[in-house]
């Protein structure tokens, strides 16, 4: 296995490379992602790739097969940039970990994990662990994760601190986590 670390506007072009591992990761419970989700999912990658910091890392085997990857940005100051699709899930992590004060003292200037995922027949060999470590490069990060799913345990192991819980608007939990710098 290696690792291929991509930045920038490499990550727009991301899709073709990863849908096959991303679809089977995200296929089981509590996930259940059908190829509508996988697609809507890998669609933002264009948007990825234009934030500060953007940042991916595959994991390939000697085929040069994706095994897993992970990606996501530096969170900048005021927590996203203008226009962000993602301004009100913010505004709920905010709230989830104390507060519009704690989330801008926390969050800005970490990565932000916005996706980190390894293929079922490849799961349990560290993968997941390694991939969040380069991408990562040494910085702080968070991220948010279902508790109900093994990757919250995972992460948990790992070394991060679960921060605060919200609803989603599909009824699951979504936990926000952080990892300190290494």
């Amino acid at each position: 296995m290696r690792l291929e670390p991509l930045t920038g506007a490499a990550l727009a072009g991301l899709a073709p490379r990863v849908a096959t591992a991303y679809a089977a990761a995200f296929a089981t419970a509590p996930y259940s992602y059908d190829l509508a989700k996988v697609d809507r999912a890998l669609n933002t990658l264009g948007f990825a790739a234009a934030q500060p910091g953007a940042t991916a890392v595959l994991a390939l085997d000697a085929d040069d097969t994706v095994l897993g990857a992970g990606w996501g940005w530096v969170t900048p100051p005021g927590l996203h940039v203008p226009d962000s699709p993602f301004a009100r899930l913010y505004a709920t992590v905010a709230e989830a970990i104390g507060g519009e004060p704690v989330a801008h003292e926390l969050l800005p200037g970490r990565f932000e994990l916005i996706e980190l995922f390894v293929h079922p027949d490849r799961q349990g060999e560290g993968l997941g662990r390694a991939i969040a470590r380069a991408v990562l490069d040494g910085r702080g990060g968070w991220l948010l994760a279902w508790p109900s799913a093994p990757a919250h345990a995972a992460y948990l192991r790992w070394g991060w601190t679960e921060r605060g819980r919200f609803g989603n608007r599909h009824g699951e939990q979504v936990a926000v986590l952080t990892v300190e710098p290494t």
